[in-house]
This record gives structure tokens, sequence and C-alpha cells, in this order.
């Protein structure tokens, strides 16, 4: 990977949300589902763009948005996982 190309996606991972986008699991924070398989609602002020797919993650602090980020792509998958079995219990 080039230079300018990770610089460019570190900018545009960096980016806030826009209110118009859609963030993953409407506004939860991403680490209390992975870690905790809870839902705690955020209004997304501490945030991240995964640079591959594009899509925002919110977090309730930076401290567990920086705890995500150690493994991200499992973080994801775990997330994923609790929020679809949440959903199918309402």
């Amino acid at each position: 990977m080039t230079r300018t190309l990770a610089l460019a996606l570190l900018a545009f991972a960096a980016l806030p949300p826009s209110l118009a986008e859609a963030q993953e699991f409407e506004k939860t924070c991403a680490y209390a589902l992975a870690e905790h398989g809870t839902e705690k609602k955020t209004d997304c002020s501490v945030s991240w763009r995964n640079p591959a797919t594009g899509k925002i993650y919110c977090f309730s602090t930076e401290q567990t948005k920086q705890l995500f980020l150690q493994d991200p792509e499992e973080n994801i998958r775990k997330a994923e996982d609790v929020f679809a079995k949440l959903r199918k219990k309402q």
C-alpha cells in the first residue's frame, strides 16, 4: 500500500459520521455488543469508520473505541452476532 493511500484511508476512517449516514447497530456501542453482549445507546460522538467497508461504528467512550480497535475484525463479527440475536428476541 502506498503512503498516500494509507494516509487517505486513515483520514477517511477518522471522519465523524454525518447525521444523514446510518450507523451500524442503530447507534449502539459496538464494544458493548462485542464484549458484553449488551446494548448501550450512544450519540455517536465517538465513532470509527471502517476503511475497508465504509461502515460507521459508534462507541460510548474513546476508551471503548480503542479497546474495540485492538481486534476490529473479530469485534465486528462478535457485535454483528449479538446484535442479530438481540433483534430476533424483539
